[in-house]
């Protein structure tokens, strides 16, 4: 038995030994924290992405990736230097929410459609929340869709942009033929809404073990530190829907916006977790995975936390052009929208120059 193996055997014991002392000692507690997650399991996060994530593992077997890929002319391959079977990871990692991306670098892995080192360097950038998550769950968390989809930029670009800097040293796209075999559409349906089934189940497991885990420690923390943004991003970095929910109750400032993007890039433990049980068998390092979110969670905060202040004054200056009126008095639906839609496309203007620049660095 390794050191290293030795040291992480007497962790787990210890947390388990933890959780029944806790258990024993605040049984009311203990079951008040179990109800707690299973609500949120079934009010936030199961409601925000089981359609969301039929609907496009449906779209990947049916060959929608190699259909995006031909549209776009393999542009997607190209600027991030990954195989066709990359390239529909990246997309439907990004859309599929947790732990989708990680269950497909292991399926193409095994299939031989994606080498190893592609796999490697996929992995911690393709487990990300879903978009409907995002702006449905923790959108409808703080009663805010556009901090949702702040997230869901600072998301997307922190993981491109991780890419396009592991591209630097990448060697280039995987030479592995893609076999595909014939399916029905019914066989395809019907094995997506069992696989989608199983992964809820999957991650609601998850989810409530963590989200107890983090209510453990907070509970012996002074009462300061619970309602702190720190306590809820300690709950984050145990579990991330329990970290949102309790940062739901603080107000919406520059901070929440930079340890919810650190929170959002790192992904939780939990997420770890699945990862682990959907790639160990391949072989792949967990400690580069969790290097990469650590990466990846630093720029996704520095991200939020720079366009905090711009989402911010493109609000006042869009309703002022727009409506002529103030930020605050603009309350129809359809104004709402408009200045949303606008906010997107000022987001999504950034992210492309920050792409383009990092693509002529690249060639440099």
């Amino acid at each position: 038995m390794t050191k290293r193996y030795r040291f992480f055997n007497i962790l787990v014991c210890s947390v388990c030994v933890g959780a029944v002392l806790f258990s024993l000692a605040y049984p009311s507690e203990a079951a008040g924290s179990v109800i707690r997650a299973l609500s949120l399991c079934a009010r936030r996060v199961i409601p925000g992405i089981f359609l969301f994530m039929a609907a496009t593992k449906m779209l990947a077997k049916c060959g929608a990736a190699s259909l995006f890929s031909r549209i776009t002319g393999g542009v997607l391959e190209k600027a991030l230097g990954v195989s066709e079977s990359g390239a529909a990871t990246v997309l439907f990692g990004l859309l599929s929410g947790y732990p989708t991306g990680a269950f497909m670098v292991g399926e193409f892995l095994e299939s031989g459609k994606m080498s190893r080192e592609e796999a490697q360097r996929l992995l911690p950038y393709v487990t990300a929340a879903s978009p409907a998550f995002l702006i449905g769950g923790v959108g409808a968390m703080f009663g805010n869709t556009r901090f949702g989809a702040i997230l869901l930029f600072g998301q997307t670009a922190s993981a491109l942009i991780c890419l396009l800097l592991s591209h630097r040293n990448h060697n280039g796209t995987c030479a592995c033929d893609i076999v595909r075999a014939e399916v029905s559409p019914l066989s395809s349906l019907v094995s997506t809404v069992k696989e989608c089934g199983a992964a809820s189940l999957n991650i609601c497991s998850f989810v409530t073990f963590f989200c107890i885990f983090s209510e453990m420690i907070l509970h012996f923390c002074p009462a300061y530190v619970k309602q702190s943004l720190f306590g809820a991003f300690l709950s984050g970095v145990c579990e991330i829907s329990c970290g949102f929910d309790r940062a739901s109750s603080l107000p919406l400032g520059a901070m929440t916006y930079a340890f919810c993007g650190a929170m959002l890039g790192f992904g939780g433990i939990s997420v770890l977790m699945q990862v682990a049980d959907a790639v160990g068998k391949h072989g792949l390092s967990i400690g580069k995975y969790f290097l990469g979110k650590l990466i990846q969670a630093a720029i996704c905060a520095s991200i939020c936390l720079a366009v905090y202040p711009v989402t911010e004054k493109a609000e006042l200056v869009l309703a002022s052009f727009l409506f002529d009126a103030e930020q605050g008095k603009i309350t129809a639906i359809w104004d709402i929208t408009a200045i949303f839609i606008f906010q997107c496309a000022i987001l999504a203007l950034i992210l492309a120059i920050v792409i383009k620049i990092f693509m002529f660095l690249q060639k440099k």
